[in-house]
């Protein structure tokens, strides 16, 4: 393939991945159809290709399209709760597009779990229009649909998200004072401060997917999510566990890192958290525990003091 159509490629590849994000919920399946959306690429000629980004949207759209058909049918036979692939924000591996406000909402983890419950076509015609502000007369040729469906998809996906979409308090730095106290908190056994940092309509979800110790449903009242977190404390001092966190932001929302020390004084990433606020309590923790989501930030927890 010619340099020119290499650079071509490249310059489209973030918002490819992007998209391919957003559409699957997971890192590597999206790296898999942005490979394949190149191979593509590299065989159609691309000197002949008179609007390249449109042609590269239209191919990674349907790849999306097709493979979330298939990964619908495997998720309703996960081992406990399902959740995305966390993305801390220092290790994000595209530029998001202009209009942050709108790109924002829709990488955080809440988001991307109303966004399972539309079907594929709903799910790319609403992406592609309302986050990467394609006219749906693009979007038509994108999913090689009429503009008329796409609109009316494209309603339909809107009307869902508005009906299910949680109201949580934008992201706030002084988020992670509160975080900070809550673990502190949890750590030091003191249960009655860890339900009080708690929403009274809190959430905790634990994604282990049958591979590693997690909670196997969502714990929805703040006195469960307690005792649970702070068993763990104690489980982890009756083994001697030793952890590192680093508090950063994941999915454009306050989050942590945490790592455990192995034995050769190396921290290994176990867990990605991401949280969301309400009324300036957690309203939803989301905990990521399956090694094979967290295998692109495997190697990037806290190094040892």
């Amino acid at each position: 393939m010619e340099a020119a159509a290499v650079e071509i490629f490249n310059r489209h590849r973030g918002q490819l991945m992007a998209l391919g994000y957003r559409m699957m919920g997971s890192l590597s399946e999206a790296e898999d159809l942005v490979q394949e959306t190149y191979l593509r690429w590299q065989e159609a000629a691309p000197q002949a290709i008179e609007n390249p980004k449109s042609w590269l949207t239209k191919v990674c759209s349907r790849l999306c399209i097709d493979q979330l058909r298939k990964a619908y049918r495997q998720r309703e036979e996960y081992a406990g709760p399902w959740l995305p692939e966390p993305l801390p924000n220092a290790f994000r591996p595209w530029p998001e597009p202009e209009s942050p406000a709108e790109t924002s909402e829709s990488l955080s983890i809440a988001f991307l779990l109303i966004l399972e419950k539309l079907s594929p076509m709903e799910r790319a015609v609403f992406l592609l229009h309302d986050v990467f502000n394609y006219t749906f007369k693009e979007v038509a040729a994108f999913v090689e649909g009429s503009e008329e469906q796409c609109r009316k998809l494209g309603q339909r996906a809107r009307e869902a998200i508005q009906r299910e979409r949680p109201r949580f308090d934008q992201p706030d730095p002084e988020s992670f004072k509160v975080l900070e106290r809550f673990f502190s908190a949890a750590r030091n056994g003191e249960e009655a401060v860890v339900q009080e940092l708690l929403a009274a309509d809190s959430e905790f979800w634990s994604d282990g997917g049958g591979k590693v110790p997690a909670a196997m449903k969502i714990l929805d009242d703040p006195a469960t999510i307690a005792k649970f977190l702070l068993g763990l404390g104690r489980l982890a001092k009756q083994q001697h566990l030793d952890f590192k966190s680093d508090f950063t932001m994941v999915n454009d929302r306050p989050g942590m890192l945490l790592a455990r020390r192995q034995a050769d004084g190396h921290y290994e990433l176990e867990t990605v958290f991401a949280f969301e606020f309400r009324g300036g309590k957690i309203s939803r923790i989301y905990a990521m525990r399956n090694p094979d989501k967290l295998q692109a930030w495997r190697g990037s927890g806290p190094e040892p003091e």
